[in-house]
C-alpha cells in the first residue's frame, strides 16, 4: 500500500511538474512507474515467485536482495535529479528512500 501511495504521489508530482513547465516530468513518471511496479510486485508476490527458480542462500536468502544491485543503478541515474530538485524536499525525499531500502535490508540480511 505505501509503494501504491508513493505511486499517485509522484504521478501527481509529474502532473504539476508538466503543468508548471519546470522540466523533470520524465523523471517523475519513470518515479511514478517504478513506484507501481513495486506495488504490483507487493501484491502478485512475484520476487518470491523468482526465488523458487532460483537458489539462493545464505546473505541472498530473499530474493530482493540481487535487485539491490538494479535499486543502487537506479538510484546512481537519479542523482542529478534530485540535486536539482529544491533543497528540502530533496532532503525529504532522501531520508524517505534510505528509510524504505535501507530499512529492510538492516533488519531482513541479518536473518539470511
Amino acid at each position: 500500500m505505501l509503494a501504491f501511495c508513493c505511486a499517485v504521489a509522484t504521478g501527481f508530482g509529474a502532473a504539476a511538474t508538466k503543468r508548471w513547465r519546470s522540466g523533470n516530468v520524465t523523471h517523475w513518471w519513470v518515479l511514478a512507474g517504478a513506484f507501481a511496479l513495486i506495488s504490483l510486485d507487493e501484491v502478485a508476490q512475484k520476487h518470491k515467485t523468482l526465488s523458487a527458480y532460483l537458489d539462493y542462500s545464505g546473505v541472498l536468502f530473499y530474493s530482493w536482495v540481487p535487485a539491490g544491485i538494479f535499486v543502487a543503478l537506479f538510484g546512481l541515474s537519479y542523482v542529478h535529479f534530485f540535486l536539482r530538485l529544491p533543497r528540502r524536499l530533496g532532503q525529504r525525499l532522501d531520508t524517505a528512500g534510505a528509510v524504505y531500502v535501507v530499512g529492510p535490508l538492516a533488519l531482513e540480511l541479518p536473518l539470511g
